[in-house]
């Protein structure tokens, strides 16, 4: 029920302020491994319900921004389908909780309740830190290329034929002005 509430709230505020995505995407992975955790803690009532209500949370926060980012991803592709994104995320999404609960539960009859939820929020930390790792490498890419197409103060700007060089693929003869 909160992910039925949160999630249209989430979507809305995803448009609205236009957040990087993915970061948000892990921020919630992040919160999933901190409310997953209490869950497994023995004969507390009232604070299993408080954490599966966080977890409901947590989970649209986690799963809001995939599907706009997967469109972006695949519009950068060339694809410009709604159909195909949808469908993608909707096979992931089926396969995860196709194998989710299996894993799940062998963990369980192998290890217990306790070590399966540490597991878990152990996994969901690993994913938010790839994404952020991901988005860091594609941080500090960009932020090369836009050192190599604007030159920092004090800096000469390189002549043209430097810039015919640059731009031009080095199968091409360049014959210099």
């Amino acid at each position: 029920m909160p992910n039925a509430i949160t999630s249209p709230l989430i979507g809305w505020a995803l448009d609205r302020y236009q957040p990087n995505r993915l970061l948000i995407s892990s921020l919630g992975l992040i919160l999933i491994g901190v409310t997953a955790f209490p869950v497994a803690i023995p004969d507390e009532l009232g604070l299993h319900v408080f954490t599966l209500v966080l977890l409901g949370i947590t989970v649209s926060v986690a799963l809001s921004p995939v599907t706009p980012e997967l469109l972006y991803f695949m519009h950068e592709k060339g694809c410009n389908s709604y159909g195909t994104v949808y469908a993608l995320f909707n096979v992931a999404f089926s396969a995860g909780m196709f194998v989710g609960p299996v894993i799940s539960g062998a963990l369980y009859d192998a290890a217990g309740f306790f070590i399966t939820m540490l597991y878990m929020s152990v996994l969901m930390f690993f994913l938010a830190l790839l994404i952020l790792s991901g988005e860091a490498v594609k941080f500090y890419r960009r932020r090369q290329a836009s050192r190599i197409t604007q030159p920092e103060k004090g800096e000469e700007t390189p002549s043209p034929d430097v810039n015919i060089l640059i731009s031009t693929p080095a199968t091409q003869n360049v014959e210099k002005p």
